[in-house]
Parts: structure tokens; sequence; C-alpha cells
């Protein structure tokens, strides 16, 4: 296995900005002239600490990335832990079920996308379509902790990709998957005389099921 690369950003994650449409002007007349709404990304108030926090994660993949973009396929693994609320602590201290909740509103596609803009911007790999296996997980900071962002990038050898078809001398032909079937159903039959014999003393009548399986064979 290659080395991999990693650090940890001690900050509160944030989600990219959703973008919003904007038509200039009377909406309805822009609609009978057949004009269409400018979407964009917002670029004040909520999105300045966004750019900022964006910025942080790149210079932590400049600083502790690799010194080339890598090469290849490469997988990124992506934790996002958050500060716990009031509501998780009181008098005694962290509440039992503050153990078992989860950061709401926070999806983890855009908790992730940041933190790949950035990776991209300081050149950690050399497009974002070398990134073959993705991992992200979000979830709180334990007692006292602050929030923090974990990243890990570890590039991956050709051999290490699960990706490959099974040769077609390694497939079962159709009559192969019949015969277990056949011999899948036969043990069945056995078994059946074997729990008939032990509970009841008789021998079960399995005569269709018998004349079944003796006619498998020739359909084959």
């Amino acid at each position: 296995m290659t080395a991999s690369y990693g650090w940890t950003l001690t900050h509160q994650p944030r989600p990219t900005p959703r973008p919003r449409a904007q038509i200039a002007g009377n909406m309805k007349k822009a609609r009978e002239m057949g004009i269409f709404a400018h979407i964009y990304t917002p670029q004040s108030g909520k999105s300045e600490p966004y750019g900022r926090y964006v910025a942080a994660h790149r210079v932590m993949a400049e600083t502790y990335g690799p010194n080339e973009p890598l090469e290849g396929p490469i997988a990124v693994e992506l934790i996002f832990k958050f500060e716990r609320p009031s509501s998780h602590t009181g008098s005694r201290g962290q509440r039992l079920k503050a153990w078992r909740s989860f950061p709401p509103k926070n999806d983890v596609d855009n908790l992730a996308k940041g933190v790949l803009d950035a990776m991209t911007k300081a050149g950690v790999y050399q497009d974002d379509d070398q990134i073959v296996e993705l991992s992200v997980r979000k979830g709180y900071v334990d007692y006292g902790q602050p929030s923090r962002i974990e990243v890990r990038v570890q590039p991956l050898l050709a051999e290490e990709l699960d990706l490959q078809p099974t040769p077609l001398e390694n497939m079962q032909t159709p009559t192969e998957v019949l015969d277990e079937i056949f011999m899948s159903c036969t043990g069945f039959l056995n078994a059946a005389r074997r729990v008939a014999r032990k509970h009841t003393g008789l021998e079960p009548n399995l005569a269709e099921l018998e004349d079944f399986l003796a006619r498998v064979p020739s359909r084959l």
C-alpha cells in the first residue's frame, strides 16, 4: 500500500452555501418575456465565513498534502465532528441521549464539497475524477473537545481496486447453476426424510417431489 496523507482542521464544519436564483426587475414581466432566473452562489453574509473555511482547508492541504499532484485512483475519507449543543449537557454532565444523536440539517454531500474543492485548488490531485472511493461521516465530538474535520487521502494501486469483472473462465454456466440447485433440492429431500422418520417413525410421502427431481437432469 502506498503512503497516505492526512490532516485535522480544528474548526466547526461548514456546508457549501446553496445556490440561489434571482430575476432583476418585475418577475411577472420577465416570465412573459421568457427571461430565465440567474443562478448564483452568495458571496457575502454567511458565505464569507465559508470562504475563509475553504481557504483554511486549502492551507492544510498544501502543508500536509503531497508535493506533487497525485496520479491514478485515490480514496478520500472525511470525518466531520460538530461541537455538542448545550442541550446535550445537564447538571450531572453529558446526558445519555446525547450519545445517540447526530448533527441535523447538514447534508454530508454539502459538507464534503468544500473540502474537496479546497484539495483541488491545493493541487492534491490532478482532477477530482480520480476519486474512486469517498467515505463521509458526521457526528459530535466527545464532551469538552473542540469541533474538527479529519481528512485522509490514500492513493490506490491497480490491484487494490476491486472493480475488475469476473473472468469468463471463472463464471458458472447456466447448467452448473442448475446442477447446484438440483443438489440443494436433493439434500433438502433427504433431510425431510430423516426428520419425518425421527419424529413420526414413518416414511414420508414425497413421491411428487421425487418425480420432479428425477426429471430435472433431462431438462439441463
